[in-house]
C-alpha cells in the first residue's frame, strides 16, 4: 500500500504545484485582462460626422465661397445636413443658400447617402417612417467633391427665412 500511497502523494503534489502555477498565471493576466478593459472603456468611437461631413462641408464652403452649418445626426436614419449660406451672418433672407442632407450607410466601408429630393410613399403620412424621412430616396454619395459639388450647385435657391430656424 505504501507504493500507492506513495505515487499518489507524488502526483498529488505534482498536481498542486501545475495548478498553484496556473492560478499565478490567471492572475498575473487578470490584472492585464482589467487593465485593457479599462483601456477598451476608455476609447471612443471616431465620428463619421467628425470626420467626413464636416470636413465635407469645410471643404464645399471654400469651394462655393459659403459658410456652412452642419445639423444632425436626427432621427432613425440619423439624418445630417449640412447647410451652405453667403454672407456674414446667419440670417440668410434673400441670399444664396444651398444644402444637402447625408445619412450613414455601411460605416465599416465609410458608405455615405445623400437625399435625393425624390419622394417615395413607403410610409403613410405621420408614420414613425414618415416622419424619420424615409420616404426620401437615397442615393450613394459621389466619392468626387466635384461630383458634389455638382449636386450642390443644383441645389443653390434664394433664402426667404433664417438658417437657424
Amino acid at each position: 500500500m505504501r507504493k500507492f500511497k506513495d505515487s499518489y502523494l507524488e502526483k498529488l503534489a505534482m498536481f498542486e504545484q501545475e495548478r498553484d502555477r496556473l492560478k499565478r498565471l490567471i492572475e498575473k493576466h487578470a490584472r492585464c485582462v482589467e487593465k485593457h478593459n479599462v483601456s477598451l472603456n476608455k476609447l471612443r468611437c471616431v465620428s463619421w460626422v467628425d470626420e467626413m461631413v464636416i470636413p465635407l462641408a469645410e471643404e464645399l464652403s471654400k469651394r462655393l465661397g459659403f459658410k456652412n452649418k452642419v445639423y444632425g445626426p436626427f432621427g432613425l436614419c440619423n439624418r445630417t445636413t449640412i447647410y451652405l449660406f453667403s454672407g456674414n451672418s446667419d440670417v440668410v433672407k434673400g441670399k444664396p443658400v444651398a444644402s444637402i442632407t447625408i445619412q450613414m450607410g455601411d460605416l465599416s466601408k465609410g458608405q455615405l447617402f445623400y437625399e435625393t429630393g425624390e419622394l417615395k410613399r413607403r410610409f403613410a403620412e405621420g408614420t414613425v417612417g414618415a416622419i424619420n424621412g424615409m420616404n426620401n430616396v437615397v442615393a450613394a454619395l459621389p466619392e468626387s467633391i466635384d461630383d458634389i459639388e455638382k449636386i450642390i450647385a443644383n441645389r443653390i435657391k434664394f433664402s426667404d427665412g433664417d438658417v437657424n430656424k
